[in-house]
């Protein structure tokens, strides 16, 4: 992109104004235009560093479009029908149909239908325009195709509206009667086997959601085995490619649906089929990043293989540091959480204890993650207790009691463990006493799973 736009623009002409801003604007880590405006000497005041501002990232989109114009079906599909439009306005009417008709061969390739709906009936005015003897047979063929397009969309829309609307649901952990209905209103219909690449693709995905929210796990991954071979068909592989952050996403959901029916193993296998995803852009690599390294660290914390887990550690900050543009709020939490657990759980409590405060400090001005946010005190407890700091202990219980009014029976007793050992000597009979009451309990038994899921 930096090679493209420096030798489209003749920037390393020492005379090139804009050469230097961008070489300047380069060389910063963080824009300072007080900074910028003394790299020029006196030769450049605040107006006329506003213009060239304003002409270089002018300059430096127009590169970017050209730069990723071949990769871009959007581009290219709009550059085609800019093409023809001209022509038509030229009067030169057999050009402009061979313009639109190559733009809707690549429309129909990439099933983008929804400008297939602009491009044809502009066509339909070229041929007639044309006005050769032949052409209401031509106009028919036209607007018969035109037809045919606007059945495959209206049940794509269908489809695609159904499966929002479940994602929507679930991520608000909503159970209402309407879900059902876009559930039944899908099962009730045939596999759309003449439907569009979506159709086919939302029509096993919102069985997926629905059954994953009724916790059907088993059958919620045979589902969306099925969205992802859809995805890796041959047939499809132009839009794979331009939608490489959504495959991500579909290999990601079955790996979810796989661990949560306790088949790790198979989640393994995609995992891995998702670590060799190619990508062309930052935000591919970095959907990539976030998914992969996430998906890894919870397998390795399930399977208690703390080693492997804190491997990862380094390579996490560094993606944490690249990406952060790119990876939301949730997910940061999630890495950091993991990555505090792996620590505490190799006996690396002081690093654990800063990474906590750190996370509880973001949770502070953040409504995320409502689990971690429930969670991360008693390990914070568990820690301090590590470390023999009883005053801050004893402050950390009446803190957690202040906040939250109510508590399951497996938080209780963690407090009520905490209770007792805040009045014991260390290493003494009281203390051994507390902890085995504690591993007694039924209750107890699954706080490692709590902790780590």
């Amino acid at each position: 992109e930096k090679r493209h736009f420096t030798q489209k623009n003749n920037l390393k002409k020492k005379s090139n104004i804009y050469g230097k801003l961008f070489s300047v604007i380069e060389s910063i880590s963080e824009y300072d235009r007080e900074r910028v405006l003394k790299e020029f000497n006196g030769k450049m005041d605040s107006k006329r560093l506003q213009a060239a501002e304003t002409y270089l990232y002018e300059k430096l989109m127009e590169s970017l479009r050209g730069f990723h114009s071949k990769k871009s079906i959007a581009i290219q599909l709009n550059r085609l029908v800019l093409e023809a439009q001209i022509l038509m306005s030229k009067g030169l009417y057999n050009l402009a149909i061979k313009e639109f008709s190559r733009a809707e061969k690549l429309a129909r390739k990439h099933e983008k239908r929804a400008i297939l709906l602009e491009i044809i009936p502009q066509k339909g005015n070229a041929i007639v325009a044309l006005n050769e003897r032949n052409f209401q047979e031509d106009i028919e063929k036209v607007y018969g195709n035109l037809f045919e397009e606007m059945e495959v969309l209206e049940q794509e829309i269908q489809y695609r509206y159904r499966n929002i609307s479940l994602i929507a649901a679930f991520r608000a952990s909503s159970t209402s009667s309407t879900i059902e209905k876009y559930y039944q209103d899908t099962v009730s219909k045939e596999f759309p086997v003449n439907g569009s690449f979506y159709s086919k693709y939302y029509y096993y995905s919102i069985q997926s959601i629905y059954l994953f929210m009724k916790k059907d796990y088993k059958n919620a991954a045979i589902y969306q085995r099925r969205v992802v071979d859809i995805w890796d068909g041959e047939e499809v592989a132009t839009i794979k490619e331009a939608n490489i952050q959504l495959y991500i996403t579909q290999l990601a959901n079955l790996v979810s649906c796989l661990n949560r029916s306790e088949e790790p193993d198979k989640a393994w296998i995609i995992i891995e089929k998702m670590a060799d995803v190619e990508t062309s852009s930052f935000d591919e690599a970095g959907e990539l990043f976030q998914n992969v390294y996430f998906l890894k660290q919870s397998y390795y914390l399930n399977k208690h293989d703390l080693k492997s887990s804190s491997e990862l550690i380094p390579a996490i900050m560094n993606g944490l540091d690249k990406y952060s543009n790119k990876i939301n709020v949730s997910r940061k939490l999630s890495f950091m959480y993991n990555m505090s657990i792996t620590k505490w759980l190799l006996g690396k409590n002081l690093e654990a204890y800063k990474m906590l405060n750190e996370l509880s400090k973001i949770l502070k001005y953040n409504n995320h993650r409502s689990d971690i946010q429930r969670f991360l005190p008693y390990v914070q407890l568990a820690i301090i207790y590590r470390i023999k700091e009883i005053d801050e202990l004893e402050n950390k219980m009446r803190s957690i009691k202040r906040k939250q009014r109510e508590r399951n029976p497996l938080e209780n007793l963690i407090l009520l463990l905490f209770k007792g050992l805040s009045q014991a000597v260390p290493g003494s009979k009281t203390e051994k006493m507390h902890f085995r009451n504690f591993r007694n309990e039924k209750n107890s038994r699954n706080i490692l799973h709590c902790i780590i899921n």
